[in-house]
């Protein structure tokens, strides 16, 4: 069996030179993967508020998004599990001494320890300590996050304030200060058990989960409807949006002790509704050629250890990693 292995890595260059410059070729063979990314999994995600109530906490980086993703699990498995990150945020010292920003977004900002402070983040912010335990991060936009105990307490912005109630990193309410009055912004409903069972925003609309007893997620009525998934193994089968069509995955598992070594899943996507991702590997490079249903030609691209190169109907693209530095 063909044992795709440079993707180990790939991903994780991917997402940084996303963040940092937007590359034209990187973003070029992005659009050209179909609907996965460089890891090999499913690029899905969903609104799970109406985007229209959510303009002051957009603003500040806050993205409404169930987010999938696949993780590695127990007996060389995996298991789909889904996220949404702008409900968490944190911030802590690694052990080089560097403050690590996880923001709403689920942006990964690092500070390096710099004389007495921090110097600027890899995205413009600047971070300072404020007291004992207590971090400021202010942003390009001018917005003062305040953290104590590395769980958020306040965003301050021309705007206004707004105050957190949190059980450690999980936000559970938020509100803005007003001269006259408090505003409730956002409110995070959970079970008993810890699961998330509703998203309700200021204008009274909620979002709401359902669940499996074995804790899966079933469906959410959210915006658009009712959004519906089924499971297969543990990896998300299918789904359905409201009266829309069923939208299929199919998937390819993998035979790799090094992936397992890596905690990395060992599955890829094989098919979707709309393509087939055919996996092979050749003289140490991965290779994913994309046809679309009809069968026609999208691309083929190849993951070596410098970089990416994808042929499309329309030309090759190449990108380099960036080299890594001392």
């Amino acid at each position: 069996m063909n044992k795709p292995g440079i993707l180990l890595f790939v991903c994780a260059w991917c997402c940084v030179s996303l963040c940092a410059s937007a590359r034209p070729p990187l973003m070029e063979i992005m659009e050209n993967l179909g609907n996965i990314g460089t890891d090999g999994h499913p690029n899905l995600s969903f609104d799970i508020v109406d985007t229209s109530e959510v303009s002051d906490l957009a603003r500040l980086g806050f993205a409404f998004k169930l987010v999938h993703r696949v993780a590695a699990s127990h007996g060389r498995s995996a298991r789909t599990e889904w996220q949404i990150p702008c409900l968490r945020t944190t911030v802590h010292l690694d052990g080089k001494g560097d403050l690590i920003w996880i923001a709403p977004s689920g942006r990964i900002v690092r500070f390096r320890k710099f004389e007495d402070g921090f110097a600027k983040g890899n995205d413009g912010s600047e971070a300072k300590a404020s007291g004992e335990n207590e971090i400021e991060i202010t942003t390009s936009s001018q917005a003062r996050w305040k953290y104590r105990d590395g769980f958020i307490e306040t965003i301050s912005d021309w705007k206004g304030i707004y105050v957190f109630t949190t059980d450690r990193e999980s936000i559970l309410s938020i509100v803005r200060k007003g001269h006259d009055r408090d505003d409730p912004v956002l409110e995070v409903l959970y079970t008993d058990k810890g699961l998330l069972s509703g998203v309700r925003l200021s204008g009274g609309k909620t979002s709401r989960f359902r669940w499996s007893p074995d804790h899966r997620l079933l469906g959410v009525e959210g915006p658009s409807g009712e959004l519906n998934f089924e499971y297969e193994n543990a990896l998300l089968a299918s789904w359905r949006l409201a009266d829309g069509p069923l939208n299929t995955l199919k998937w390819k598992w993998l035979e790799s002790m090094r992936l397992v070594a890596f905690q990395k899943p060992p599955v890829l996507l094989a098919e979707d509704s709309f393509y087939n991702y055919e996996w092979n590997r050749r003289d140490g490079i991965d290779i994913l050629v994309i046809r679309r249903k009809t069968g026609s030609f999208l691309s083929e691209t190849r993951f070596g250890p410098a970089g990416m190169e994808q042929r499309t109907p329309y030309g090759t693209t190449r990108f380099s990693f960036p080299r890594r530095k001392n």
